[in-house]
C-alpha cells in the first residue's frame, strides 16, 4: 500500500525526479562503451540536477538500498526495485518524445537499467557534497 502511494507521487509529479530536460541525456549515457566515461557523464547529470531533484532522488535511492538488504526477506533485489521505480523515477516526456506512441514508451527498458546503474553506483554517484539544507538530516 504505502510503495504504491509512493510511486504514485513521483509518477504524477509535473517534471518527473529525473527532469525531462535530462532525460534524453541520462538515457543517452548508454551509448557510452568506456564504462569511467559512462560513470563520470551520468555523475556530472546528476549533479546538474536541480537541487530538489537530485536531493530527493538521493534520498529515494538511499531508503531503496535499505530495502534491498531485506531482499531475502522481501524478493525486492535491486532489479526488482529498479524494474518498480524506474518507470516513475524517469520517465519520457510524451508532448516531446517522438518514439512515444500511443501510451507505449519504448525508452522503459533503458530507464530501468539506468535506475539499477544508479542503486549500484549509488555512493560514487552520490559522493559529492550536497548544497541542501537536508545534509544536516541525513546522519540515520
Amino acid at each position: 500500500m504505502l510503495c504504491g502511494a509512493v510511486k504514485t507521487f513521483f509518477r504524477e509529479l509535473e517534471d518527473p525526479l529525473v527532469p525531462f530536460g535530462l532525460h534524453q541525456h541520462f538515457l543517452s549515457s548508454f551509448n557510452i562503451q568506456d564504462k569511467s566515461k559512462r560513470f563520470i557523464f551520468v555523475h556530472e547529470l546528476i549533479k546538474k540536477m536541480p537541487i530538489a531533484h537530485r536531493e530527493t532522488l538521493r534520498h529515494l535511492l538511499r531508503h531503496l538500498l535499505k530495502v534491498i538488504d531485506l531482499a531475502s526477506q522481501n524478493r525486492m533485489n535491486v532489479q526488482n526495485i529498479a524494474l518498480v521505480f524506474g518507470p516513475n523515477i524517469m520517465r519520457s516526456n510524451p508532448v516531446n518524445d517522438t518514439n512515444y506512441n500511443f501510451g507505449f514508451n519504448p525508452n522503459i527498458m533503458t530507464q530501468n537499467v539506468l535506475v539499477e546503474y544508479m542503486l549500484v553506483n549509488f555512493k560514487e554517484l552520490f559522493s559529492f557534497q550536497s548544497n541542501s539544507i537536508f545534509t544536516e538530516y541525513t546522519h540515520y
